[in-house]
């Protein structure tokens, strides 16, 4: 029953992740078209 826990845990961190890291690329992604758009 621990192991199953722990397993949904790191799963859940790792999808957390990739979500932040998604969303920080997406920002960036944004900005670096906003400068193109005001420069």
């Amino acid at each position: 029953m621990r192991k199953d826990v722990e397993t949904l845990e790191q799963r859940l961190v790792v999808r957390i992740g990739r979500m932040m890291t998604l969303g920080v690329g997406l920002i960036v992604a944004l900005l670096t078209v906003f400068q193109f758009v005001l420069n």
